[in-house]
Order: structure tokens, then C-alpha cells, then sequence
């Protein structure tokens, strides 16, 4: 279970150690997640209402056609047992404060951290205000946003589990291969750098600009803060995308009425 970037080997670890959270079953050493261009900010009101915490994690409202409130999350956030999970009553709470229970599973296999569920939260995807699935992969040098809560205690920009917009990083590749091989996280991935820490896991990346999530964040290193050069692979984060999560489940998702980007916005 071991996947070496480029030609180096370095540490990393997964997104499993969420805000809060002593499980890290993913110890993987391979890239580095602050990085000198990445900037990091509150959310306003408006980008607040685009996740919810989940278990010192983060899930985010997935655009549908049905009226349903939709969440899309990391399943290593909830121990890589969403299922069990969610017939337990999974709780999440949105930053209005008001709190609901997943209700259902709508798509998630093991092989894939990503996955979605309904929940009973009071809040109702309204067109322009919801993020939609990319069922595409961004083009290289893609701009991006990331929104969660990540738990670091960096000198100069400590979030310490704040909501936070991570923005000024960009896409650095194409298509790979999980960065953890096989298993329960295999998911289809590519290289950014967006400074990541526990917390961001299960939050959305999106097209700067748009509402068009194109992955979740994969992967982070406790602990250190050096920054790393913004364009060097050898360093690069890791993200799960959702175009290899739509190509998967597309059927379930199109049955539940989820809104799909099949290509880009325009520029």
C-alpha cells in the first residue's frame, strides 16, 4: 500500500486525523501540504453555508433537482463505515447551528473514501447557492478554493479548526492513481497545492469562481509547517476526485436527481 510521487519519498499521512479525531488507520510518508503560494482566510456567511461539520471534519451541500439536502463527505470520517454510520443516526451540524441525522446512503462503495448521503438537516439546495460534481478533470493550472476546517497550529496562519477558505493554489496534474494504492481509499486522484491540514478532510475543492467541485483533499502531514515550493510534484498534495466518484456511481446519481458539470465553466 505504498505509492511513491515522482521518484520521492518523503512523509505524509492521510486526512484521517480529522479535528478532534486520534484514529490515523493511513500512515502513508509521500508528499508535503503547506505551500508558499496557498493563502487561507475566514468564510463569509454565503461560502459558510456550502458545508457543515462533521465530526471535527467536513461535508459539503451537493446541488440536486429533487429538493433533498444531499451531503458529500471523506468515509474515513466516519471510520470508513458510512453505512453503519448513518443507520446509527449519523449526526451533522450547519454553521447556522441547527443540527440533523443522515438518513440515508445514496452512493459509496469501499473501495472509494468519497461518499454521499441524505441528510434531515432543515435546508433545501437552492440553484446558484449548492455545489455540483464535476464529472470532468479541471485542466492543469485549474485554479481552486477549499473550504473546512482545518485543525493546524501553523506560527503565522494557525486556523486551530476554524471554517476556512483556502485559496491562490491551483491543480499541478492530470489523472493518477490514489496515492494510498490499494484498499479502502483508491480512488482516482491528482496533485495540487492547497495548504491542507485535518479538518479539511470530506470539504469540497472547487473551480475558483464557479460552484464545480472537482475533489475532496487527500492527504496532509501533521505537524509540519515548512512551506514547499507551489509547482514541485515532488511535494505536491493529493485530492480524490469526483469525476472518478461520478463515473462510478453515476446511475445512483442520477436517479437521485444530482446536478452533474460534465464539462468546464467558461472561462
Amino acid at each position: 500500500m505504498r505509492f511513491i510521487l515522482v521518484v520521492v519519498t518523503a512523509a505524509v499521512a492521510a486526512l484521517a486525523a480529522c479535528a478532534g479525531e486520534d484514529d490515523q488507520p493511513m500512515d502513508h510518508r509521500s508528499d508535503y501540504q503547506f505551500f508558499s503560494n496557498a493563502t487561507r482566510r475566514d468564510a463569509t456567511v454565503d461560502e459558510a453555508r456550502l458545508v457543515v461539520n462533521l465530526n471535527g471534519c467536513t461535508a459539503f451541500f451537493v446541488d440536486n433537482t429533487q429538493g433533498r439536502t444531499y451531503l458529500m463527505t471523506a468515509q474515513h470520517c466516519v471510520s470508513h463505515a458510512i453505512t453503519t454510520w448513518c443507520a446509527g443516526g449519523g449526526h451533522v451540524v450547519d454553521n447556522q447551528g441547527r443540527s440533523g441525522t443522515c438518513t440515508r446512503v445514496i452512493a459509496a462503495d469501499a473501495s472509494h473514501d468519497v461518499a454521499l448521503f441524505e441528510a434531515s438537516l432543515p435546508f433545501v439546495p437552492a440553484q446558484g447557492s449548492v455545489l455540483r460534481l464535476a464529472a470532468y478533470l479541471p485542466p492543469v493550472n485549474s485554479r481552486l478554493d477549499m473550504i473546512g476546517y482545518p485543525a493546524d497550529n501553523d506560527p503565522t496562519t494557525a486556523r486551530h479548526g476554524r471554517l476556512t477558505v483556502t485559496q491562490d493554489c491551483w491543480v499541478l496534474s492530470g489523472d493518477r492513481p490514489s496515492p494510498y494504492g490499494a484498499g479502502n481509499m483508491s480512488d482516482r486522484s491528482m496533485l495540487h497545492n492547497c495548504s491542507t491540514y485535518g479538518g479539511n478532510s470530506g470539504g469540497p475543492m472547487y473551480i475558483e469562481g464557479s460552484l464545480d467541485a472537482v475533489g475532496l483533499p487527500f492527504t496532509y502531514v501533521p505537524d509540519d509547517y515548512h512551506r514547499r515550493n507551489p509547482n514541485d510534484l515532488h511535494t505536491a498534495a493529493a485530492l480524490a476526485q469526483t469525476a472518478d466518484f461520478v463515473a462510478t456511481f453515476r446511475d445512483r446519481l442520477d436517479a437521485a436527481g444530482v446536478v452533474i458539470a460534465d464539462a468546464p465553466p467558461p472561462h
